[in-house]
Parts: structure tokens; C-alpha cells; sequence
């Protein structure tokens, strides 16, 4: 009997000491291949429509658009090189944005580029739509197998919404209808050189949230998205915070708590920076959560941690992360009446929270198997701790260089 309980003791350790290591050596691999800023939507797009032109806005990581333009034009790999504002030719528009009025395609008037290193945003000026039936196309969803999710929001020039839709996998165009000023007010405005386009019969009032213009993501969504972004291997520097601020605790109520301050740290800041309250540049933020893992991870190697001061870390950290978590929910078409907006936030925010508890639940189980093997333990805080130190170290350096 003794002998069968050790052998099953052994056999128990061994099984654990594999998961441990296995987990450990994937989380490294998979890890180390996320390279781009993170953010819950792989792409946004913003359109004007002003009076004298379609301006359109697309916003990606550098990775992203470093592809589409080497695809477009192999030739041309540089055009991402530095900071600061850049003019591409106009047919390569065609590639990011296609614009249909009615039946007719749009072509680009003027093209250019400009962004950090990090993020890249491209600017396409359109001729103003002749038909009030328009249709967004975003061709980029074809050609990378990474784009998942991207959304639109067109705006009038005070911007005042007037619809928004989202770009998916397999559906990559959103239809919007837009509005016409009453026959009454048309009649009392000044002929123009162009009286065929729409901006003769632009609204002097856009209703923000005519529910025939917006496709505004629901509730349920938005819970979607949240967790998606969690998920996402190259979101996974705030999952790799949460198992690093984990990784000392030993009972359920340290563990409770951190996750605790992590979660209303990340709500407030999240919040504020989705609402625009509170707005800073991604060239900041994506450095400091960088260097938050980094901290948190060299923290570790103290022998006595006070979990006072782990939650306090927690918190501070934790409203820089909800910076992060915001740069994308913003363009996501948030709008509405307050207790929409409300609610768009809380299923965002609920879905962040049930994908960490995710992650909880696969991690610590594994993590709390693995202790007990006493050799394992010896090695398991500082193991994980020095995979959290490379990698965040990794992209600290990566987000500072231009």
C-alpha cells in the first residue's frame, strides 16, 4: 500500500512538473510573437463627411500596415520608416478603403500616412457622395488572415455622429444611408458649382442616434469583445501582468484581492479614456505597461511581499493598463443616450473581466498542481518571474524605439 501511494505520489509530481513546464515553455513561444500595440479591435475607421470632401481615417498597428503595403507594392517597403506625415500615391487608397456612392466607386483624391512606430494611421480624401446610399469596404480583411474585428463611425464636421457599423471577418463592408436636409430647407439655400452632390443637401442638424443610420455593436458584443481582447494573443501583456502578480499568491484571499484592485483599477481609467475625459498617447501608455510587467516581475524575486503593497501596486498599475484597454473601445461607435453608453462600457468592462477569470481559472489550478512538488515549487516564482521579466523587458524595448 505504501509502495502503490508513493509510486501514484511520483507519478502525480512528474504529471505536474510536465504541465508545469509545458505551460510554461508555450506561454514563452506564443508570447514572444505578439509584437503589436494591443487594443480590443484590430483596425478602427473614422469618415468626415464635410462639405467639400470624404475624408477617411484608418487606424492599425504597424504590423498590419507594413503588410498590406508591402503586398500592395513590394517595392515600396519604406514607406513606414520615422515619424511624421507622409504622402503615398492615391491607388494604393484602394487597398485600405473602398467607398461606393450608389453604384459609382469613389477614387481617392489624396492619400497619406503618419504614425508613431507603434501605430499607423492612413488618410484618404474622397469627392463628396452624389447618392445618399453608401457603402464602406474594407479590402484588408481579404488580405490578412489576423484582421478580426475593425470598426466605423462617420461623423458630420462638428462631429456629430451620423452611423457606425463594424467590420468582420467574412463581412469586411458596412451600408450606411445618409440623410437629406427636408425639401423646405433646400429650397432656401444658394445654388453651388455642384449641385448634384450631396453636399447641397446636407442637414443643418444630424440626429447623433437615428437608429436607421447606426449599427452600433449591442450589449452582447461588446461582452464578446471584451473577452476577445483578453484572449487575443497579441493583447496578452495584461494577461501576463494578471499571472505575474499571481504567481506569489498562495490563498484564495490574496488572490481575490489582487484581481479585486486590478479590476476597479483598470474600470476607472478605462472609463475615462473611452468617454475621451482623459486622453493620452499610445506612444505613452504601450511603454508603461511594458515596464509595469517588468516591475512587477523583478518584485517577485523579494522574499516577503506585503499584501497591502502588492494591492497598491496593483491599483496604480492596474489604471494604466485600463488606458490601454481603451485606445481601441474608443473608436468602437460608443454613443448614444447615457444609459447606453453606460451600458456599452459595462459589457466591454464584464467582458474583460470574464476573460481574466478565465485565464484565472486555467493558470492557478496548473500553478497550485505544480507546488505540489517541492522541487517544482523551489523553481516555479522565479521561473515564471524571469519569462515576465524578458518579455515585457522585450517589448519595452520594442514600443521606445521609433
Amino acid at each position: 500500500m505504501i509502495i502503490r501511494y508513493h509510486i501514484k505520489s511520483c507519478a502525480t509530481a512528474s504529471f505536474a512538473r510536465g504541465m508545469f513546464f509545458g505551460a510554461l515553455i508555450s506561454l514563452l513561444f506564443f508570447v514572444s510573437m505578439s509584437s503589436e500595440a494591443h487594443g480590443p479591435f484590430d483596425n478602427s475607421v473614422h469618415a468626415i463627411l464635410r462639405s467639400d470632401a470624404l475624408e477617411v481615417s484608418i487606424a492599425m498597428g504597424g504590423e498590419a500596415a507594413g503588410e498590406i503595403l508591402n503586398r500592395a507594392s513590394p517595392k515600396k517597403p519604406t514607406w513606414l520608416g520615422g515619424i511624421g506625415l507622409k504622402t503615398l500615391p492615391t491607388e494604393l487608397a484602394a487597398h485600405f478603403i473602398e467607398i461606393k456612392s450608389g453604384a459609382t466607386l469613389l477614387a481617392a483624391d489624396q492619400f497619406t500616412v503618419a504614425g508613431d512606430g507603434l501605430e499607423y494611421t492612413f488618410t484618404a480624401t474622397f469627392p463628396i457622395p452624389t447618392d445618399t446610399a453608401i457603402a464602406f469596404r474594407a479590402p484588408y480583411f481579404d488580405m490578412l488572415e489576423q484582421m478580426k474585428l475593425g470598426t466605423l463611425v462617420l461623423t458630420d464636421e462638428a462631429g456629430r455622429q451620423i452611423g457606425s457599423g463594424l467590420f468582420t471577418k467574412g463581412s469586411a463592408s458596412v451600408e450606411l444611408t445618409l440623410p437629406q436636409q427636408p425639401q423646405t430647407a433646400v429650397a432656401t439655400q444658394e445654388p453651388t458649382s455642384r449641385p448634384s452632390t450631396l453636399a447641397a443637401t446636407m442637414p443643418t442638424r444630424v440626429e447623433q442616434n437615428s437608429p436607421s443610420q447606426t449599427q452600433r455593436p449591442s450589449f452582447g458584443q461588446f461582452i464578446a469583445l471584451g473577452i476577445g481582447h483578453i484572449v487575443d494573443i497579441r493583447a496578452l501583456d495584461h494577461v501576463l501582468f494578471l499571472c505575474a502578480l499571481l504567481v506569489v499568491c498562495r490563498e484564495i484571499k490574496p488572490t481575490i484581492a489582487v484581481i479585486t484592485c486590478f479590476t476597479l483599477a483598470h474600470s476607472v481609467t478605462l472609463a475615462l479614456a473611452a468617454l475621451d475625459i482623459m486622453t493620452i498617447s499610445a506612444r505613452v501608455v504601450e511603454p508603461l505597461i511594458a515596464a509595469s510587467i517588468v516591475f512587477v516581475g523583478i518584485e517577485n524575486f523579494r522574499k516577503q511581499i506585503d499584501l497591502k503593497k502588492r494591492c497598491a501596486l496593483t491599483f496604480g498599475f492596474g489604471l494604466v493598463h485600463g488606458l490601454g484597454l481603451a485606445q481601441g473601445l474608443r473608436e468602437s461607435g460608443l454613443g448614444g443616450t447615457p444609459g447606453q453608453l453606460a451600458a456599452q462600457l459595462l459589457g466591454f468592462n464584464f467582458g474583460v473581466e470574464l476573460g481574466q477569470l478565465t485565464i484565472a481559472a486555467v493558470f492557478l489550478p496548473v500553478l497550485f498542481l505544480a507546488r505540489r512538488s517541492q522541487a517544482v515549487e523551489r523553481f516555479t516564482t522565479p521561473a515564471i518571474s524571469a519569462v515576465v521579466i524578458a518579455l515585457g523587458g522585450f517589448w519595452l524595448v520594442q514600443r521606445l524605439l521609433p
